[in-house]
């Protein structure tokens, strides 16, 4: 490589290194202000044919604007499923931040990986921690099963809701499917080095 290529190179390669912290710190601020919004405003569902639902942090059910009455048993249960969507929703969350520091990481990776001559080594660091995410994302099936057996019971006492819950047993063993593939793709080892 030429001098002036490479001085160009690791000039490319500090600016953007720079711009790095706003764009995690701008991904990390719309994470922080899903979050909030998951726990603090209602939650919106959908169904195919159906108005929308609301479900509300104090356990309302509002459904085409029309808010239903709720005795204790059924705003428990609806609040049992919010809590069960919300904790899906924080840890697929939590995995998405992970993603978005994956991606600035890697981009270093290969600029170094690049100017160095190792890219073969950085392409296998990167697939590897990209293989970690995917099996955390993967580990959502129990917290996917844990939002149907909650939607399930709260249908049993308040009818309104059985539409919006579109959670099949094929979804929950597509996913522990895709889980066994991720931990197999794991557990392979790194065979060639740089």
């Amino acid at each position: 490589m030429t001098r002036p290529v490479l001085l160009l190179c690791c000039i490319a390669t500090v600016l953007l290194a720079g711009c790095m912290p706003d764009v995690r710190k701008e991904v990390e601020d719309d994470i922080a202000q899903a979050r909030w919004e998951l726990v603090h405003e209602p939650l919106a569902l959908s169904a195919d044919g159906q108005p929308t639902a609301r479900l509300h942090p104090s356990g309302d059910l509002e459904i085409g604007g029309r808010h239903l009455t709720l005795d204790g048993a059924q705003r428990e249960a609806l609040l049992d499923y919010r809590q069960q969507v919300i904790r899906l929703g924080e840890a697929g969350l939590a995995i998405g931040s992970e993603g978005g520091a994956l991606a600035a990481r890697s981009m270093r990776r290969m600029l170094f990986a690049v100017l160095t001559g190792t890219t073969a080594r950085a392409e296998r660091q990167i697939d590897a921690d990209a293989a970690r995410i995917e099996a955390k994302a993967h580990a959502l099936c129990p917290e996917l099963e844990a939002v149907k057996q909650a939607h399930e019971r709260a249908t049993r006492l308040v009818s309104e809701l059985k539409p919006y819950g579109d959670i099949s047993q094929k979804d929950l063993e597509d996913c522990r499917q895709s889980t066994r593939q991720a931990v197999r793709t794991i557990a392979k080892p790194a065979t060639s080095r740089d």
